[in-house]
């Protein structure tokens, strides 16, 4: 009994616990994105986009299958901020974020600019403080808003880009930023055509790669774990 036990001991001593240990390390972690397409969405229940099929590269990797809770931007962006253990995507990187959160990578580019009605040809910039004195709206804790809020502008509220779009065709508001490949799909949703919104002016300091970070009360050991996977998938392989 004693031999018996002895060598149970000593087999428990060198099993390789590194991957269950590393799987462990990932049950506490949440997911959130926005919905945001192309880039991220809901499609029979399921999580799609352009960043969800990039962020499951990483996932692969470290063979993690979460839950992606797709949610509003603002939702989304309170938890990052809030809970430790949260895991982000799609976030443009600022200056202003930069110490809120542990960045694992770029997996997305963004090309933002101010967008108005077709019709509406009486609006016209040739730079940013051109537009003051138009009607803006822009999503709560949305990038491109704080970037405009940030040069003056005075900002309508949105729920949504695709309530935008409908304010501005209803002549609530004159203007809205957004990423063109995402106001493409709104205005394919709202079965409008292509030319419906067109810009005015592009928004490079906001034009930037979008992100995958996790929370700032993350742990670091957790953190590195995701960005090692991530210059696995992303760097090394090319």
């Amino acid at each position: 009994m004693k031999k018996t036990a002895a060598i149970a001991l000593i087999a428990c001593l060198f099993t390789p616990f590194e991957a269950t240990s590393a799987q462990e390390d990932f049950t506490d972690i949440t997911v959130v994105t926005s919905s945001f397409k192309p880039y991220s969405y809901m499609t029979n229940g399921k999580p799609h986009g352009i960043s969800v099929a990039q962020a499951q590269k990483i996932f692969k990797q470290l063979d993690f299958s979460p839950r992606i809770h797709v949610t509003t931007w603002k939702n989304a962006y309170k938890q990052a901020l809030n809970k430790p253990k949260t895991l982000i995507f799609s976030m443009i990187r600022t200056k202003e974020r930069e110490d809120k959160f542990h960045w694992i990578g770029k997996i997305a580019n963004v090309e933002a600019y101010l967008f108005r009605q077709k019709e509406n040809n009486y609006i016209t910039l040739e730079a940013l403080k051109d537009g003051l004195k138009y009607r803006t709206g822009a999503l709560e804790k949305d990038a491109k808003g704080k970037y405009l809020a940030n040069n003056g502008y005075k900002l309508w509220p949105i729920s949504s880009q695709n309530a935008g779009v409908k304010m501005i065709l209803a002549n609530r508001i004159d203007m809205i930023p957004a990423d063109i490949n995402s106001l493409k799909q709104s205005l394919k949703e709202l079965g409008l055509p292509n030319d419906a919104l067109v810009p005015v002016l592009k928004l490079e300091a906001v034009s930037k790669p979008v992100y995958i970070a996790f929370s700032k009360d993350t742990p670091l050991p957790l953190v590195e774990k995701f960005q090692e996977a991530y210059k696995q998938v992303f760097i090394n392989s090319h």
